[in-house]
């Protein structure tokens, strides 16, 4: 129907394919589906580019926590520590991209295409190295590739539940700077509202 934006692929398998999407016409896609998962370890870049590949726990939906889980036949509890992996396949775009995260109440490091992007909190191995923290980003990258390898850290050790909580979006850096100020816009009137109320 007119005035709805066209429906967006979700990731099948650890990969996204966006090489029919448009990001101009179409707006923000969310990262939403099965992600790669690895759980009980934290991996950067270079440990999949090696020769020995780390070992695959199976696919996780994002959004949604890992309680569960099943990794060699257990099911997972909330605290703990992973990496989630993510190949975006881009069609053609000149534009400067932007990742929205939002609230994963947890401590996570994101990578993309080999470089550190942002980094929320401090994610550890233990509960006294992981310093969680409430800061949904907005985190500006030019693509240089028609690929994009994200890789998430992610450690929770402070919350029953764990995982990536929440969609994370990505599109053209004008449209996630423009979603950011209305969803901060929206949280100022429903404040406004609640202090009025209380008045």
């Amino acid at each position: 129907p007119e005035g709805l934006r066209k429906t967006a692929p979700r990731v099948e398998n650890g990969v996204l394919d966006l090489q029919q999407y448009n990001f101009a016409k179409d707006g923000p896609v969310a990262l939403d589906g099965k992600w790669a998962f690895y759980w009980h370890t934290f991996l950067k870049p270079d440990d999949f580019s090696g020769e020995h590949p780390s070992v695959l726990n199976g696919f996780i939906k994002v959004p949604g926590t890992w309680n569960g889980f099943e990794v060699n036949g257990e099911k997972i509890p909330g605290t703990g520590y992973a990496t989630y992996r993510l190949k975006i396949l881009l069609g053609n775009t000149d534009q400067k991209l932007a990742f929205k995260f939002l609230d994963m109440a947890v401590a996570f490091t994101v990578y993309v295409n080999g470089k550190m992007l942002l980094s929320a909190g401090n994610p550890g191995k233990t509960a006294e190295s992981t310093r969680p923290q409430f800061h949904p980003q907005v985190a500006e990258f030019n693509p240089s590739a028609r690929q994009l390898d994200v890789i998430i850290q992610v450690s929770n050790f402070q919350h029953r539940k764990g995982g990536a909580w929440e969609s994370i979006l990505l599109g053209s850096k004008d449209d996630i700077w423009q979603k950011r100020q209305n969803a901060l816009t929206l949280n100022l009137f429903l404040f406004g509202a609640i202090l009025m109320m209380g008045i």
